[in-house]
């Protein structure tokens, strides 16, 4: 990873926020506010099928169209939010980063109801689509569940 934003940096202009000097809102907390959950049985046999997958990578030739580091640590990623990214036969029954998530967006939403507050709410991992699950429809559907009326959400 560093030899690839090193060549990265040669074609590139980054500048940050900070260079910038670009305003930005001050956190409520000063930092932000880390949400954790218990990896379930399930997703650490899942991780170990990562760590073979990275060994078997180190010591044999794959082609990388079959796979690669970064799928394994783009599998990780999609995993520890919810196993469904990675097996959709995967249905939680036990309390996912996505679940404590959706928990936080309907407290905040409780919160701010009687000022009509706004969220804005992304997920680097998943797509909406109709066809498959998602993420996104799968926020929606449980905040509908906890209550949020349709006519107080927009859709993604």
């Amino acid at each position: 990873m560093p030899e690839l934003l090193s060549m990265f940096r040669t074609v590139a202009d980054i500048q940050t926020a900070d260079m910038l000097q670009l305003p930005r809102p001050e956190l409520e907390t000063g930092r932000p506010i880390i949400e954790a959950a218990r990896a379930s049985d399930t997703l650490k046999s899942y991780i170990q099928t990562l760590v073979k997958r990275a060994e078997v990578l180190k010591k044999e030739r794959i082609d990388p169209s079959v796979d690669n580091m970064l799928k394994v640590t783009g599998d990780g990623r999609k995993a520890e939010l919810d196993l469904r990214l990675v097996d959709l036969s995967e249905e939680p029954d036990h309390e996912t980063k996505l679940r404590r998530a959706i928990q936080r967006i309907f407290t905040i939403w409780q919160e701010t109801a009687a000022d009509r507050g706004a969220q804005l709410v992304f997920c680097d991992l998943s797509t909406p689509d109709p066809a498959r699950w998602n993420v996104y429809d799968e926020v929606r559907e449980q905040l509908i569940q906890l209550g949020i009326p349709e006519r107080d959400r927009i859709h993604p």
